[in-house]
């Protein structure tokens, strides 16, 4: 069999092609599988940023008892867990994160804010489930 590769051009060619090939793959599956991973998380989490500073600014203008739905549609859009949380109590929660554990989950990061409600400031904090 060697003997016939070693004297055929045909066969020679061929080999030499295929190894190429695959070396090729191996480079764009690997560059493929370590930069995109990240560029993903990062547009992720600007999104899910930007969502949460525009629920912030609504939830100002109109209070959050009048923003029950913008808050359900936001968990429900970012599988996120909503906490809303008055004088140290919990006035209005909402769950729609992923409770099945995914296996690469990225830990937790919290994004406070600030906004008045009758005259008073109340804190928010954001929680990405990613």
């Amino acid at each position: 069999m060697k003997k016939k590769i070693s004297q055929s051009i045909r066969a020679k060619t061929f080999l030499g092609l295929l190894a190429l090939l695959v070396v090729c793959c191996a480079a764009i599956y690997g560059m493929v599988m370590i930069f995109l991973p990240r560029n993903y998380y990062i547009d992720l989490k600007g999104q899910i940023t930007a969502d949460f500073d525009a629920l912030v600014e609504s939830l100002e203008e109109t209070g959050w008892e009048d923003g029950q739905d913008r808050l359900h549609a936001f968990a429900a859009k970012n599988h996120a867990l909503v906490n809303v949380i008055n004088h140290g109590k919990t006035v209005f929660s909402v769950n729609y994160g992923d409770k099945g554990g995914a296996r690469h989950r990225a830990p937790p990061q919290r994004r406070p804010g600030k906004h008045r409600v009758d005259g008073a400031d109340r804190g928010v904090c954001q929680r990405d489930l990613l």
